[in-house]
């Protein structure tokens, strides 16, 4: 029997080839796609940080969500369905119901958001997002105007994107049904404008290490998820189909850097 979150993958396929009705007429009476269009844009509230005078950073930020497992795969797999979407802070704030996030540091280069979120049923996530100009010192030229939420200064495209999501699903549900798997994420990108790049990733790996799953799409942006457990250089289907998402990374490099002066694109 298919899982919930492969239905919820045929789902998105079907919605976006126009075959909506037929996919939702097809599943079974007792399941429900997870894209749920009809849900507030914020789901969670950050919780009160405790002061600290001496600290020569804001703290840290932590949030709690009203959303489940389920949903928190589902607002992942929308990442990965819109390829061409821009990697900016604000949509990965929205993408997962946060309020407004603020940075931790203070910079004309790079603005840095960092929380911790927990919801429903006891899973946990780690985002640290990313805007930056390459190099991160503060000798070369702006492209923010610093504050608790940055404000660009440069066109978008000018920067460096970056999502970094870390997911700790509780024992009862790290598994395959109970969750977004590789496998599952996988075969979504391939359906909505990636391209498997993993040989290619691995080709380049030079210290004798593993390669992950890793996909890219026409307009520069990447995305990889290492495994827990692989038992060779490249991962195996049936080691995808079996593992949870739990660590995934997004990427948009700059696509105007020659705007920014002083600006490089990190290998």
């Amino acid at each position: 029997m298919m899982s919930k979150y492969q239905r919820y993958i045929g789902f998105m396929f079907a919605a976006l080839s126009g075959s909506l009705m037929a996919s939702v007429a097809s599943a079974s009476s007792d399941s429900q796609p997870l894209n749920r269009a009809d849900a507030p844009p914020t789901r969670c509230r950050l919780i009160e940080p405790v002061a600290d005078d001496a600290a020569q950073h804001r703290p840290g930020q932590t949030a709690v969500c009203a959303y489940d497992q389920t949903e928190l795969y589902s607002r992942l797999s929308s990442l990965i369905a819109q390829a061409s979407a821009p990697l900016d802070a604000d949509r990965a704030i929205r993408t997962f119901g946060l309020p407004q996030l603020t940075t931790r540091d203070a910079s004309t280069r790079q603005a840095s958001y960092m929380v911790s979120v927990s919801g429903s049923g006891g899973w946990t996530m780690f985002l640290w997002i990313r805007e930056s100009a390459f190099p991160l010192r503060e000798s070369e030229p702006p492209v923010f105007k610093t504050g608790p939420v940055p404000e660009r200064i440069v066109a978008a495209d000018a920067l460096d994107y970056r999502y970094d999501i870390r997911i700790t699903p509780p024992a009862t549900d790290d598994a395959a049904g109970k969750c977004l798997t590789i496998g599952d994420a996988a075969h979504l990108a391939l359906n909505t404008g990636w391209k498997d790049e993993t040989l290619r990733a691995f080709l380049g790996v030079t210290d004798g290490g593993q390669a992950s799953p890793h996909f890219v799409a026409n307009n520069g942006r990447a995305f990889y998820m290492p495994l827990a457990r692989q038992a060779r250089d490249l991962p195996t289907p049936a080691e995808m189909s079996e593992q949870c998402v739990k660590s995934i990374g997004f990427m948009q490099p700059p696509i105007a850097a020659d705007a920014v002066p002083g600006s490089v694109t990190p290998q």
